[in-house]
């Protein structure tokens, strides 16, 4: 620590207070940070822990490794928190409230210094135990009915609403929607933003043309394929989120539909790749970045200010990108 301390010209006190995860100026983090990779200096992680009841570790609970979505923000909670010097366990719910449940009793067992979790539902059991062992914990995406925590997320409602304003002011009036489950947050916030835009226009919302199904591509496949059986006369469709549109987008080829020729198509967090795809897909995106970013500062947060920060709701908004994929009537 001497060491560091020539070398940087701080005073000891000031590189314990970066050691121990304390709040410094930036230049002075990193004037100690390039002095450490110099001199090669190593923490004894152990020891500090044992010193401040600290592991520097971050947990993190996805609900599933396969959604490219959740990945890419669990991507950006992990750089994030390394910039602030936290080492991230990562854990998958695999879609499974008891995995969910099971992943929380490890992270606390861990004793990891706080937790970050995209929860399978609102009702969210596995977080209560979490805020109930004191464990400091921000929820993303969606709340948990009756507890009080950090949140951040992004406006469903009207990132929905914009979508569908979008296809109606194209001159569509018979729009179809794939959702996840009914009961889901995200799911009932959306169908606000799609009723209310249906509303705004003096267009009735056609109940036959809306179907919820398990987030997957076999999900996606199923849903469409009941809106293509209809036989309505559906000329633009939503679809809630990315892995529902791979499916849904195979059986639309599949049964010969031409996309925009025969029905629009507009997707929900289709990342990276919709302008692979021929035509381009429109799509509503999250701002992934921003979101992993502020859920990782605010676990900072609140184990720095040992979980007494006053809790915060961070509401993004989302970002509406028309393409080829849809057409004007």
């Amino acid at each position: 620590m001497k060491d560091v301390a020539k070398s940087t010209g701080l005073s000891i006190a000031t590189i314990s207070k970066y050691l121990n995860g304390g709040n410094l100026l930036e230049p002075n983090r990193i004037a100690i940070e390039a002095a450490i990779r110099k001199l090669g200096y190593r923490v004894n992680e152990a020891a500090r822990g044992l010193k401040t009841n600290m592991t520097m570790t971050i947990g993190v609970i996805a609900p599933s490794f396969n959604s490219l979505y959740f990945m890419m923000i669990v991507s950006w909670i992990e750089k994030t928190l390394t910039s602030y010097g936290y080492a991230s366990i990562i854990l998958d719910s695999r879609l499974d409230k008891a995995n969910e449940m099971a992943n929380a009793g490890f992270l606390v067992n861990k004793k990891v210094d706080g937790i970050i979790a995209l929860p399978l539902s609102s009702n969210g059991a596995a977080f209560r135990f979490i805020a109930k062992e004191g464990v400091p914990l921000i929820l993303m995406d969606k709340p948990v009915r009756g507890l009080s925590c950090d949140l951040v997320k992004v406006e469903n409602r009207k990132g929905m609403y914009e979508a569908v304003s979008a296809l109606i002011g194209l001159g569509h009036k018979a729009i179809g929607l794939v959702s996840m489950p009914k009961d889901t947050y995200t799911a009932i916030e959306r169908m606000k933003g799609f009723r209310q835009a249906h509303e705004e226009a003096g267009l009735p919302v056609d109940d036959r043309l809306i179907e919820y199904e398990d987030v997957s591509m076999m999900g996606g496949r199923l849903a469409m394929s009941r809106l293509l059986d209809s036989k309505s006369k559906m000329t633009a469709v939503i679809v809630n989120n990315d892995e529902l549109s791979f499916g849904a987008l195979q059986v639309i080829r599949e049964r010969g539909f031409s996309i925009p020729g025969d029905i629009s198509f507009l997707g929900f967090d289709i990342y990276g790749i919709a302008e692979a795809f021929n035509p381009a897909l429109s799509v509503v995106d999250q701002p992934i970045d921003a979101l992993g970013k502020h859920a990782a500062e605010l676990i900072v947060k609140r184990v720095t200010s040992g979980n007494k920060a006053e809790y915060e709701t961070i509401s993004l908004e989302m970002s509406l990108c028309l393409r080829g994929s849809v057409r004007k009537l």
